[in-house]
């Protein structure tokens, strides 16, 4: 009888719950190896010791792997040691005979080697003062260029190779490189084609112009193309062990999983000791439904780092999968043992539990996820279900009232409850309750239709007002804030406008892409907080991808890639649940800092909700203080709050001593320390004893 509350449909919609949570990759291919990293947590070995290994005995290669290590390190010093005998005996070469080209490029090719790029470059200048300058100096100039970092002279000296010799391939991939090293992904992939098409069997243009579509979001017809260079890369040079590895990668993203696996295995039996493969063999092998390889994956993957409790989250969906449910237990308590907050944790936890009959260990963590989610009736329904298993009726009864509560136009509750009654034999209740769920059904479409008919006399209202917003904008009048301010609660406001501005940015006429642009910008910045998808911003991404692939100005190509940046920020903003994702966030409404990169002081202010925004506002030389930036909050943690400019496409975090920015939400700059308050608590802020004054962004 306990087991008849187990509805198979139930079990089914487990299964599907499980695979989508192990196994879906996604479209953009991470170049980094973390898949949610919290590198604050405690490590797995302070808290439990030792992780246990895989297996009993390693393989051969990785009982070699230590020596190998240790072999490359004494081969390495060898090589760095004649290098600088030959650099002496080439200098000493030197000293009789200055206007020898070739012992000035040789010697180059030393410092080069020897990383001493200034050197290099120096010698490289001597020989063109003797030679003039050729293509082939050009490039290896460039090369030195950009092994310092300095891109306009690497590009200059690239671009001017390349019109000694326009059929230069190497030219072309000096370019790209130049572009590659900024993250400049078109302009180092047309540079890289450019450089394919006259040398078809030019290895890393090849390889680097696969790795510059995977690190951006390729479609389907990049991904071929990507799969296409690795493939050439390794049929150059089937030792390349890092074409082998991002290969894999791309089968994966496209759904290619046994050449995936089979590719991946390869790569693991050259370098067992490559860290990031064991997450992708995880993701493969846990797509295959072959959980005994995840599980081993898994593990080898958290040995590199047992610092990073997350990674322990692998392992044990992996051993839920196999229906090994106290293993999994065992790897979710070390996981929630650091993060107690963990939904997913206390959710694959819990229905261990109660595939155990471990009830009452089950209700722990539906309480607990009740208590973390109070406005999500899906957590009281698992815990009716543990309760009916249980046979505790009533209470199973009381969560499913309390669910219906937070969603009582849905008719599921009273299928929940026919579930109940069933499991206790009641079966005149059960075609009561089944009764009951075919009427509220028909209640809720009556109540929803009238719903429906308020929102589309309010969408054509909608509809109306931005179609003339937009047509009086494209014809050069200002669109003020203030029409983004009507109609915010019908469903359609978000799709309506993106709608309308879209085409704006499509139009061959460039003035009015421009004014798209713009209009798009205070969208971005104003527009109330709605939910949003990514299938609504769609066909704006693409509008703004078409700006950047055309021939038009840098300066409108950057306003194009910040648009396309701040998209989808605006769907993670506009998430209902992005402000539920903490408990006890920092909290404070201004921030002060004495100095930003150029040595200004200036301050954060909380300015109003929904969305939530943030003025920066900074001292010029007079003393007065000018609004330099306006933002939208994207979160908030113990430590931080995040936010975001739309303006320049940079993110912001404001902890209660320090202001850091990033430009890729990933590595973050120290723009200055300071001090976050709340106001009434502390003085109003005052520099050089002259109290702030707000002027406007003209002055």
């Amino acid at each position: 009888m306990l087991m008849s509350a187990r509805q198979l449909p139930l079990r089914l919609f487990f299964a599907i719950v499980l695979s989508i949570s192990l196994t879906i990759p996604s479209t953009r291919l991470s170049i980094g190896c973390e898949p949610d990293a919290n590198d604050d947590l405690p490590s797995i070995e302070v808290l439990f010791g030792a992780i246990e290994p895989a297996s009993e005995e390693p393989t051969a290669q990785e009982k070699n792997s230590a020596d190998l290590r240790l072999l490359a390190e004494e081969r390495a010093r060898i090589q760095r040691e004649r290098l600088e005998q030959d650099l002496r005996r080439t200098t000493d070469r030197l000293q009789t005979d200055l206007d020898n080209v070739k012992i000035w490029t040789h010697r180059a090719s030393l410092y080069e080697k020897l990383k001493r790029y200034d050197a290099a470059i120096s010698d490289l200048n001597e020989a063109m003062k003797r030679q003039g300058e050729s293509p082939d100096l050009l490039i290896r100039r460039a090369h030195m260029w950009l092994g310092k970092n300095e891109f306009e002279p690497a590009e200059s000296d690239a671009e001017k190779a390349i019109e000694l010799d326009p059929k230069s391939a190497a030219g072309y991939f000096a370019l790209g490189e130049v572009f590659r090293e900024q993250w400049k992904i078109q302009e180092a992939f047309d540079s890289y084609s450019k450089a394919i098409k006259i040398n078809p069997k030019h290895k890393m243009a090849r390889y680097n112009r696969a790795y510059v579509i995977i690190g951006g979001r390729p479609d389907d017809k990049g991904l071929q193309l990507a799969a296409a260079d690795l493939k050439q890369v390794i049929e150059l040079d089937p030792e390349m062990l890092k074409a082998h590895f991002d290969l894999a990668k791309v089968l994966y993203a496209t759904r290619q999983l046994e050449e995936a696996a089979r590719v991946a295995d390869y790569v693991q039996t050259q370098d067992p000791d490559l860290e990031c493969l064991y997450l992708l063999r995880w993701k493969i092998h846990s797509q295959l439904e072959r959980y005994d390889l995840a599980i081993y994956d898994a593990t080898r993957y958290m040995a590199f780092k047992p610092e990073i409790v997350s990674r322990i989250r692998l392992r044990a969906k992996s051993y839920y999968a196999l229906r090994e449910f106290e293993k999994s237990i065992a790897d979710w308590n070390v996981y929630i043992e650091s993060e107690p907050n963990a939904i997913d944790g206390h959710y694959f936890r819990g229905r261990c539990y109660d595939e155990l009959w471990m009830f009452d260990k089950a209700l722990e963590d539906w309480n607990a996820l009740i208590s973390l989610q109070p406005d999500n009736p899906d957590h009281l329904i698992e815990r009716s279900r543990t309760y009916v298993s249980m046979h505790r009726y009533d209470d199973a009864f009381a969560d499913i009232d309390k669910a219906e509560g937070v969603n009582p136009l849905s008719p599921q509750y009273w299928n929940s409850r026919q579930s109940v009654y069933q499991t206790m034999g009641e079966d005149a209740k059960a075609r009561f309750a089944n009764w009951m769920a075919r009427t509220h059904t028909h209640r809720r479409q009556n109540t929803m239709s009238k719903y429906y008919r308020e929102q589309d006399e309010e969408k054509r209202q909608l509809v109306q007002h931005v179609v003339e917003e937009v047509a009086a904008h494209r014809h050069g009048q200002s669109l003020d804030i203030t029409a983004f301010r009507k109609f915010t609660n019908n469903d359609a406001y978000i799709p309506v406008w993106l709608g309308e501005i879209t085409p704006l940015l499509t139009t061959p006429n460039e003035a009015v892409q421009k004014r798209g642009m713009e209009a798009m910008q205070t969208f971005l910045r104003y527009v109330m907080v709605q939910p949003v998808t990514e299938i609504d911003i769609a066909p704006t991404m693409a509008a703004l991808d078409a700006i950047v692939e055309d021939d038009h100005s840098e300066e409108m190509k950057q306003d194009a890639l910040i648009l396309r940046k701040g998209l989808p920020v605006l769907v993670e903003i506009n998430d209902p649940n992005t402000f539920k994702n903490h408990v006890n966030p920092i909290r404070f409404d201004r921030f002060e800092y004495s100095a930003d990169e150029e040595g200004r002081a200036g301050y954060f202010k909380y300015v109003g909700a929904v969305p939530v925004m943030w003025d920066e506002l900074k001292f010029n030389g007079s003393g007065k203080v000018r609004v330099f930036d306006v933002y939208k909050e994207v979160g908030r943690t113990a430590e931080y709050v995040e936010m975001y400019s739309y303006r320049t496409g940079t993110w912001v975090r404001l902890g209660k001593t320090k202001y850091e920015k990033s430009t890729d939400r990933s590595e973050w700059k120290l723009v200055g320390e300071g001090e976050s308050y709340t106001k009434n608590v502390k003085k109003p802020p005052t520099y050089s004893g002259k109290a702030l004054i707000r002027v406007s962004e003209d002055d």
